[in-house]
């Protein structure tokens, strides 16, 4: 798949965690200092979340589920770069 996340189990021994996410970066071109991130999960569709508060989406702001990062509506944000992030690490 496009990402692994290892979540550990109560009384579990772990001795590595390992995870790589397809992320988008977007940046809002009114505030370069303001920024938004999509990410792909497993079955092709991208979520992202407006704030702290509000619960990840697969929808852009026309209502349309975003299947591709660089051509979705997300307001001021503009599409940026999409790139891997992974993490292995021993604990």
């Amino acid at each position: 798949g496009d990402y692994r996340i290892f979540h550990k189990k109560d009384n579990e021994t772990v001795s590595s965690i390992s995870f790589s996410w397809i992320i988008s970066l977007y940046e809002d071109e009114n505030d370069l200092n303001d920024f938004h991130f999509a990410r792909k999960t497993d079955n092709g569709i991208w979520y992202h979340k407006e704030g702290y508060s509000n619960k990840p989406t697969s929808y852009d702001n026309d209502k349309n589920r975003i299947i591709d990062p660089r051509n979705c509506n997300l307001g001021d944000y503009k599409y940026k770069k999409s790139f891997k992030l992974s993490l292995n690490r021993e604990c």
